[in-house]
């Protein structure tokens, strides 16, 4: 299939990512000098079920304002996170926040006390679209853009597929999120 997302592009073979498909492709971002100011955080429901993909988010320092990153270093980033995926025929979903990255269950409990309020989350974005086989999967064109690859989406927790599996299938929300998020590495710089 061929796969677009932003300047990326490439033919590609999907198939279900595995445990061991994580440290691979960890290892190859590991020697990217642009990843050092980030840590990496493993989200989403990936290994605890048969994700279609991985979902990282790049978590760079603490209240930074996005108009102030080197858009050049993040999508960097983001070319060879989607590279390193692709080479092992899987699909790894990426964002970048300057955010604590809250514990998903805490946001389920935190919506359930207060009666359906949820938290507002802030993250970069690779885009303008996600194109497979010519279909439009992803559109984020809407969001602000701070490149012609790069948009700033305002999102909230827990996301609607969260409230859908909690609602539904209770038992197996807690086993896909429990001790998420996951940091599975840790920034290099300090300040």
């Amino acid at each position: 299939m061929n796969f677009k997302q932003g300047k990326y592009e490439n033919e590609i073979h999907r198939r279900l990512p595995m445990k061991e498909d994580i440290n691979s492709w960890l290892s190859n971002m590991n020697h990217i000098k642009e990843l050092d100011d980030f840590n990496v955080i493993l989200t989403g429901s990936f290994p605890s079920k048969n994700a279609q993909d991985i979902d990282i988010v790049f978590q760079g320092p603490l209240g930074t304002d996005f108009e102030d990153v080197d858009t050049s270093d993040i999508e960097t980033i983001f070319n060879k996170g989607l590279e390193y995926g692709w080479d092992q025929d899987i699909l790894v979903d990426m964002n970048v926040s300057f955010d604590k990255i809250r514990d998903i269950t805490d946001d389920m409990q935190y919506y359930i006390d207060s009666g359906g309020d949820r938290k507002q989350n802030i993250s970069l974005v690779h885009g303008p679209h996600t194109i497979i086989d010519g279909v439009i999967e992803k559109d984020v064109s809407h969001f602000k853009s701070i490149s012609d690859n790069l948009f700033i989406k305002r999102g909230y927790t827990p996301s609607i597929k969260q409230l859908w599996s909690f609602m539904n299938e209770k038992d197996n929300f807690y086993k896909k999120y429990k001790n998420k998020p996951i940091i599975i590495k840790n920034r290099k710089k300090v300040y």
